[in-house]
C-alpha cells in the first residue's frame, strides 16, 4: 500500500508541475502578444513622427530660400540715377565716382541718392542695409594718366538738404555759406585699392529713412584725411562699364516664421505626446 501511496504522490505533483509550466508558458505569450501590440503602437506614431519632421525640414528650406530674397536697388542707366562726383576746381561730372584724400592736390568726393518712395517694408522690418560700389582699381587719373588704385579709410555722410544732380557742387557743401550740409557719419570702411566690390553698412540711416526721422537726400562719399585714398569707381551707365556694375542698395529683411511652420511644429508637438494611456495598456486582449 505504501508503493502504490507513493506512486499516487509522485503523479499528482507530476501534473501539479506540468500545469504550473503551461500557465507561466501561456502567461509568457500573453506578455509578449501585448507587448507586439504596443511596440506597433509606438512605432506607428514614432514613424508619424518622423514624417512630419521631414515635411518641417522642407517646409523650413522653402522658408530660407524665400526670406532669402532681398530688396535690390540698383539703376543701371544715367537717366534712372542720381550719383555725381564733385571737384573742387570745376563743375561736377556724372561719369564714374571718384574718391581722393583731401590733404592731397586734387580733391574729391561723390554723392549719390537712391529712391525709396515704392519701396514696402517699414523700419522694424530691415535687418541690415548696405551700399555697394564697384571700384575700377585705378586712380582717378593726372597728367600721367591713371595708375593702380590706392585703398584707405572712407567715410558715408547723410546729405541733409534736397540737391540736384546737375547743379550741385563742391561749394555748396564746402564754401561758406554753404547750402547743403551733412549729417553725422553713417559708416567708414577701409576699402583695398583693387578692383571690385565694397559694401558700407548703412543699415541705422535706411531704417531713419523709411521711418521718417530723417529725410533721404543721399549720402556723400569722401576719403577721410590722411588716408591716402585714390580710386575710382563705376557709376551708373558709365561708358565701358561691366554690366551690373553701377553702385546699387542692398535692404535684407527681417526674416519672419511662416503659417505653414507654426502649424507643422504644432502638428509634431500633438503627435510627440499621443502615446497609449495606462487603460489603454490595461485593456485585455480581444
Amino acid at each position: 500500500m505504501g508503493r502504490v501511496r507513493d506512486m499516487n504522490y509522485d503523479t499528482y505533483d507530476c501534473r501539479l508541475n506540468l500545469s504550473a509550466a503551461k500557465a507561466t508558458k501561456a502567461l509568457r505569450r500573453k506578455a509578449a502578444k501585448k507587448n507586439r501590440r504596443l511596440g506597433r503602437g509606438e512605432n506607428r506614431v514614432f514613424a508619424a513622427i518622423r514624417a512630419v519632421t521631414a515635411v518641417a525640414a522642407a517646409v523650413l528650406a522653402c522658408a530660407e530660400v524665400a526670406e532669402a530674397q532681398n530688396i535690390v536697388i540698383q539703376p543701371l542707366t544715367e537717366a534712372d540715377s542720381k550719383d555725381a562726383r564733385l571737384y573742387e576746381f570745376v563743375q561736377n561730372s556724372q561719369t564714374n565716382l571718384f574718391l581722393t584724400d583731401p590733404s592731397s592736390g586734387a580733391r574729391f568726393v561723390s554723392v549719390l541718392e537712391f529712391n525709396l518712395a515704392s519701396l514696402q517694408i517699414q523700419a522694424s522690418d530691415v535687418a541690415s542695409a548696405y551700399i555697394s560700389l564697384y571700384s575700377i582699381g585705378v586712380t582717378v587719373g593726372g597728367p600721367a594718366g591713371p595708375g593702380p588704385g590706392v585703398g584707405g579709410s572712407v567715410s558715408v555722410n547723410p546729405i541733409l538738404e534736397s540737391w540736384d544732380e546737375g547743379a550741385v557742387r563742391w561749394s555748396h557743401f564746402f564754401v561758406d555759406p554753404a547750402s547743403l550740409h551733412l549729417g553725422a557719419t553713417a559708416t567708414t570702411q577701409v576699402v583695398p585699392g583693387t578692383e571690385g566690390w565694397v559694401t558700407f553698412d548703412v543699415t541705422n540711416l535706411v531704417r531713419s529713412w523709411l521711418n521718417g526721422t530723417q529725410a533721404n537726400n543721399g549720402v556723400m562719399f569722401q576719403a577721410d584725411p590722411g588716408s591716402g585714398v585714390n580710386l575710382a569707381f563705376y557709376s551708373a551707365g558709365a561708358a565701358g562699364a561691366p554690366a551690373g556694375s553701377s553702385p546699387s542698395l542692398t535692404i535684407v529683411p527681417v526674416p519672419e516664421p511662416g503659417a505653414a511652420i507654426l502649424a507643422v511644429t504644432g502638428a509634431a508637438f500633438v503627435l510627440a505626446r499621443r502615446r497609449p494611456n495606462r487603460s489603454e495598456r490595461q485593456q485585455p486582449n480581444a
